[in-house]
């Protein structure tokens, strides 16, 4: 029996990019459609795109780049970079030009990109942009507009968890030139069966796994429909088989796995957060160190100390309602309606049953001091 069960872990990890890419080729067709073959015909486009955690759109971004090594295309992360500033000279950067951090203006750095160039579209992919897109609408201009402003052809993907439309109004839409999006839908249960095959394929010794255990792990993760999920959990039932020195996954291998979901889950999903919803995380924590529940009032006191301590703007109670909602539909926090029975004692709760709030509140520190 050999009890070596991985034969490539990278096929194993979320970040893995294969050669073909399943269940999202009408999604890669109108990428290419409406930004891809404009650049190409020297017009400048933009694209929006929004879905859950799990749903491909990163490496859906990664395999259309892959598709088009002839053409200059750069993937940045919003998160990392902070501004649409930073963002554009980090591409610049890559392309071997250096410009200073400050003081620098958005004509000079397309100046720049234009001659850098030589006159051929560039495609920028900003990846968890939501934050990005409410605190730097100047910088979202000039990227949008940058074909008419100063001509460069430039096109702009913007990616992110929410539908970045949902944070302008309809004035700012048409000033943009921003007026729909596409959406990366859940993964059904035989469309992650199908993703998980793809990746055993890849990963895994034949014979080390059967197609019963493979549709158990899509059944578990279909409740998400995510193939983030779905691969972490076939990546740590191999762990654990490989540890057992068993010579096959089985179900208790899978159970094993499950039972390390929900921390999973909660990390994974704090890389979706921006860092502005991170504080209003660690907000909630703080109202639940010491209390089963709390509501959306208590987490608006408390953020706003917390927006001062970590040296950023504080945030309004529409806001606060918005990433309480989204904390919800992300499964990090619960909300629970509680009352008497009648409207008027109702009111809604909020807790957190998944990883301990200690554990929880010390990891976004952690993350927020990086920041």
């Amino acid at each position: 029996m050999n009890k070596f069960i991985i034969k490539n872990r990278k096929p194993l990890e979320s970040s893995f990019v294969p050669e073909e890419i399943l269940h999202r080729n009408v999604e890669v067709e109108k990428i290419e459609r409406s930004v891809i073959l404009p650049l190409r015909m020297g017009s400048s486009t933009n694209l929006l795109i929004h879905g859950d955690s799990g749903t491909g759109k990163t490496v859906t971004m990664k395999y259309v780049v892959s598709r088009h090594p002839e053409m200059s295309i750069f993937y940045e992360n919003a998160i990392s970079s902070g501004n649409f500033k930073n963002i554009l000279i980090s591409v610049l950067r890559s392309m071997g030009k250096v410009m200073p951090d400050r003081g620098t203006s958005y004509s000079q750095i397309f100046r720049s990109m234009s001659l850098s160039t030589s006159g051929t579209g560039v495609l920028i992919i900003v990846d968890e942009c939501a934050n990005a897109i409410r605190m730097d609408p100047n910088g979202l201009y000039n990227i949008l507009r940058a074909g008419e402003l100063y001509g460069v052809t430039l096109g702009v993907i913007l990616v992110s968890v929410d539908d970045p439309l949902i944070y302008m109004s309809e004035r700012e839409r048409k000033t943009l030139g921003l007026f729909s999006g596409m959406k990366f839908s859940k993964y059904s249960e035989e469309e992650l069966y199908s993703i998980l095959m793809q990746r055993v394929s890849l990963s895994l010794q034949e014979g080390t796994y059967s197609e019963e255990i493979i549709r158990y792990i899509a059944e578990i993760s279909s409740s998400f429909g995510s193939a983030r999920v779905a691969i972490e959990l076939l990546q740590k039932a191999a762990y654990s088989a490989e540890y057992r020195e068993g010579g096959e996954i089985s179900g208790e291998d899978v159970r094993t796995a499950k039972s390390m979901i929900n921390p999973y889950l909660t990390e994974s999903k704090l890389s979706e957060l921006e860092s502005d919803e991170l504080v209003v995380l660690l907000a909630v924590c703080q109202a639940l160190e010491n209390s089963s529940s709390t509501d959306t009032a208590d987490v608006y006191e408390r953020s706003t100390s917390l927006f001062e301590l970590y040296g950023r703007k504080p945030m309004d109670l529409p806001f606060i309602y918005r990433t309480t909602k989204k904390l919800q539909t992300l499964g990090i926090i619960e909300g629970r309606i509680t009352g008497k029975g009648d409207r008027k004692g109702v009111e809604k709760r909020l807790t957190l049953s998944d990883v301990p709030v200690a554990i929880l509140a010390d990891k976004l520190r952690q993350i927020l001091d990086r920041l």
